[in-house]
């Protein structure tokens, strides 16, 4: 120490202001680095949190649509009788053309069932056939034994390569199951489309995804194909695994 003393007192007062300043710049610049990482680090966490923030306002908002498709569904089901076990399914078929030509939600589509699953009408008329069993179904099954709505997984349909999700509303008049209405939402219109691109806008980035429960793609704003990994599939996975955001 007394050495180090010795040696600054025998430097010339520029050497010696020289060496201050270069002390005080590197003082300055580490203050500068420091401060310059809390805010680039508090910056993150904002742009996190209000990502967060605007991921949550749009599975709220999808969540929300699906309830609104679901009592939509069982409005249009109180239309007409929906009695599988009538000679005339005439006004049913009305309310199906009529839910595809006018909901917000059931454009790709409708199907009604007897009691065991067995297809007797449908909307458009050549999707599916007539006497096609789709109580093998997963979504069908639960709705025939539980006498509940039941929501599908996504799915194409085979004619056109659309995705789709089918709600499977089981009508039940008097304690007695009439039949199953499912309505079939295109989830590539707005009801889905909209909240992510909104999302996009809100967010300030080009990318937003709806995934399902293995992480693979339903709806993206720019362009994933359905059903495909996506660009983070793993990212996704984990998350689905944690349950939390």
């Amino acid at each position: 120490m007394n050495r180090l003393r010795n040696w600054l007192n025998q430097l010339n007062l520029w050497p010696r202001m020289a060496l201050s300043i270069s002390i005080g710049f590197i003082f300055l610049l580490l203050a500068f680095w420091f401060l310059g990482e809390r805010a680039l680090r508090e910056s993150r966490e904002r742009i996190l949190d209000e990502r967060l923030a605007i991921t949550q306002v749009v599975a709220n908002q999808i969540d929300n649509r699906l309830v609104q498709a679901q009592m939509e569904l069982e409005e249009s089901s109180k239309l007409a009788a929906f009695d599988a076990g009538s000679p005339d399914l005439t006004a049913e078929m009305a309310v199906m053309a009529a839910m595809a030509a006018h909901s917000s939600y059931f454009s790709a589509g409708s199907i009604f069932t007897d009691s065991t699953g067995r297809i007797l009408l449908s909307y458009p008329h050549d999707w599916w056939a007539a006497g096609t069993d789709l109580s093998n179904l997963s979504f069908v099954a639960a709705g025939l034994a539980e006498r509940s709505a039941t929501f599908s997984p996504p799915f194409v349909l085979a004619d056109d390569d659309k995705p789709v999700l089918a709600i499977a509303l089981p009508i039940v008049r008097e304690g007695r199951l009439q039949g199953v209405l499912i309505g079939l939402m295109d989830l590539g219109n707005s009801v889905i489309s909209q909240p992510l691109q909104e999302a996009t806008i809100l967010g300030q980035t080009a990318h937003a995804v709806l995934v399902d429960g293995t992480g693979h793609v339903i709806y993206s704003t720019f362009g994933l194909p359905f059903q495909s990994p996506g660009e983070h599939l793993t990212f996704y996975q984990h998350a689905l695994q944690e349950g939390v955001p």
